[in-house]
């Protein structure tokens, strides 16, 4: 189970890299609109992410000023991690495949929780100690996307049935693929790890909503929802529900290894 302050360690990370690579409003999307709600929630449920919340809210507050967080959160209108990566119409496409709940109970607690995170963000109180930065060596996302089992990612896969042709991979499509399942933090979610082994091997951690898992037939393994985004040069964008750990979501697949492992929806 991974730890409050690893998760916020992780996600600081990630939005510098974002903010570099993509710029401040992917940044933001990712670090405010996506990860922050998420540790709100978390910290209504479990002490250990309300104790770490004030100092991730201080390390937001030195990636970004106050005047870029208030634009941003003056002006959203979508959270989450599609918020920072479908365009209109792709988002458009997946509410009309059912991928976006649409239940106004959800999209009331999304704005309530923008409200407290305004509330956090724009308070101007400091913490009296604000402690370490969040870097080190805890920061490595490359070493530890290498993480995982050796001998899963070599594993033989002369034995596997390739997908039938079948497989639609357009935005907005639902594919199931198949993971090792782990303890949520929370009983509402399932912890899940995925490996890529074709291409450059990679590992897929993090957690996701119960009912994106299908219980396979060995314990602790299964099958995890996935919606395909945008298929090109012989890569996929697939986005996971939930808060993936381990890399920025969507992630990028290769296409052989999707068409190989996935299967569609029923």
């Amino acid at each position: 189970m991974a730890k409050s302050h690893e998760i916020s360690i992780e996600q600081c990370e990630a939005a510098r890299d974002i903010r570099e690579a993509l710029g401040l409003q992917k940044a933001l999307g990712y670090l405010i609109g996506e990860k922050l709600l998420n540790f709100l929630r978390a910290a209504d449920e479990d002490p250990a992410f309300a104790g770490e919340l004030p100092r991730f809210v201080e390390e937001i507050k030195q990636i970004f000023d106050r005047a870029e967080i208030q634009t941003y959160l003056d002006t959203v209108h979508r959270v989450g991690a599609l918020a920072r990566t479908a365009s209109d119409e792709a988002y458009e496409e997946m509410r009309e495949a059912g991928a976006i709940p649409e239940d106004p109970v959800w999209w009331a607690e999304e704005i309530l929780l923008i409200e407290r995170a305004k509330r956090l963000l724009l308070a101007g109180i400091a913490l009296r100690s604000p402690g370490r930065r969040f870097t080190g060596v805890g920061c490595d996302r490359a070493s530890r996307r290498r993480e995982g089992d050796a001998a899963l990612r070599q594993r033989d896969r002369r034995g596997r049935r390739h997908m039938p042709k079948q497989l639609v991979l357009k935005p907005g499509a639902v594919v199931w693929v198949p993971c090792e399942l782990k303890t949520g933090i929370f009983p509402t979610e399932q912890g899940v790890k995925i490996e890529v082994d074709i291409g450059e091997p990679e590992t897929i951690f993090g957690f996701v909503p119960k009912e994106d898992i299908k219980q396979g037939a060995t314990a602790g393994h299964g099958l995890v929802r996935a919606v395909v985004l945008d298929s090109i040069n012989g890569k996929v964008a697939v986005l996971f529900r939930g808060d993936i750990l381990s890399q920025s979501n969507p992630i990028i697949v290769p296409l052989e290894w999707l068409e190989e492992v996935g299967q569609p929806e029923a």
